[in-house]
């Protein structure tokens, strides 16, 4: 007897959506004012007629494609890795104290990590925070130092397997990088139209063991069509679809900078408090004098105040320093007020946990080995001889010197 065998194959497709959402959000940051930046005040007091700039550069409604912050322990919903990623903050705390993604010593060379294929434009870009870790570190926080050995962001237009093209790539810089070696906050263009996938590759390392690190808050947001941004003041639009706004203030109110994309919307506010101009007047100064007469006290309102002229002293005139003849006095006063922020901007940043002294002074700061010096003693690290009471002997060869 035959039997017939039947077999029966369901296929079962799957489509992986990332959950899209949109957040508006904006932030006065910086105000400019008479030749000084104010990072996030909450007021800003000027002279009537003055202009004052807000700038709120991050203004924006996006449409977040993407957002992985990494703290389900795992590499995201269809995100691939041969690198078999750590997620229990092996090498210190992330940058907002949560979990980040770490690639450690599970693999060699290369690793890889990559998201699935996102629906994006031109207008959109990918962000995310990266740190490399410290060379000569015990693994699995043991960093990249060789040119060859740094991060490579790359996307394909193909699929998850490629082929794949560079956005961007960071030299890890000897491996002591004091920007590349702390948690740092990288934003950059998506390059084409269409369903693209993004990867992490690290193509050459010195072994399982070496060249470490790792990623955290990873996102891809596009801006909508319907944004606008408005600058108001006092009740006023003073500006339409800019990231900064300038104005003349000539009565004290609110600047609000706002942005919606038509459901959803954000603001932000700075009061400006406006000095209007005073009522000048000086006390104390004769219509004339004779050339021999004594000095005269003089006041002036409203103060503080200086004053300038022929025979003036401080806030004395005196006629026979002054001479014969018609002289002008004039009384100047300034306005004296303290325009506080809550911002910290950091020009320069060292622990001295690794560094032993430092070469040269410019646009960042470079370091070298230090250089022994006649007469110095102690440790020539501030992270090991920092007692309170004596001379740490910071020695660097550029410096010359033990200070």
């Amino acid at each position: 007897m035959n039997k017939l065998f039947f077999s029966l194959f369901v296929l079962v497709s799957i489509f992986i959506q990332s959950n899209l959402y949109s957040q508006c959000g904006i932030v006065i940051d910086t105000i400019y004012y008479n030749g000084d930046f104010f990072l996030t005040p909450d007021t800003i007091k000027v002279c009537q007629g003055d202009q004052v700039t807000f700038a709120y550069p991050d203004a924006g409604c996006p449409t977040y494609m993407m957002d992985n912050n990494f703290n389900n322990n795992d590499i995201g919903s269809g995100w691939s890795s041969n690198a078999s990623p750590m997620f229990n903050n092996p090498c210190g705390p992330g940058v907002d104290g949560t979990t980040y993604l770490w690639i450690g010593p599970a693999t060699s060379f290369p690793r890889r990590l990559t998201t699935v294929g996102y629906s994006v434009t031109t207008q959109c870009q990918i962000c995310f925070d990266m740190k490399y870790a410290t060379q000569f570190n015990s693994s699995p926080c043991e960093g990249p130092d060789l040119s060859t050995e740094g991060v490579h962001l790359q996307y394909s237009t193909s699929g998850p397997s490629g082929p794949w093209i560079d956005i961007n790539y960071w030299d890890p810089n000897g491996g002591e990088d004091p920007v590349l070696t702390t948690w740092q906050h990288y934003c950059e263009n998506v390059p084409v139209n269409g369903t693209v996938w993004f990867s992490w590759y690290q193509d050459v390392t010195s072994g399982n063991v070496y060249d470490h690190w790792g990623l955290d808050n990873v996102q891809i947001f596009c801006p909508p069509p319907s944004q606008v941004i408005q600058g108001i003041f006092n009740s006023n639009v003073v500006s339409t679809n800019t990231y900064s706004t300038t104005i003349n203030a000539q009565t004290s109110g609110y600047f609000v900078a706002t942005v919606s994309d038509g459901s959803l919307s954000a603001s932000d506010s700075v009061y400006v408090d406006v000095y209007p101009p005073p009522t000048m007047s000086i006390n104390g100064l004769n219509n004339s004098y004779c050339v021999n007469d004594p000095a005269s006290n003089l006041t002036g309102s409203p103060s503080p105040g200086v004053f300038s002229g022929p025979g003036i002293s401080g806030n004395a005139f005196d006629p026979a320093i002054a001479g014969v003849g018609t002289h002008t006095i004039t009384y100047h006063h300034y306005y004296v007020t303290t325009n506080s922020a809550t911002g910290i901007l950091t020009f320069f940043f060292d622990d001295f946990s690794t560094d032993k002294g430092w070469t040269g002074y410019g646009t960042q700061w470079t370091r070298g080995s230090a250089t022994s010096s006649s007469g110095c003693s102690g440790s020539q690290d501030p992270a090991q001889d920092h007692t309170a009471t004596s001379d740490n002997f910071i020695i660097g060869n550029w410096l010359g010197g033990c200070y």
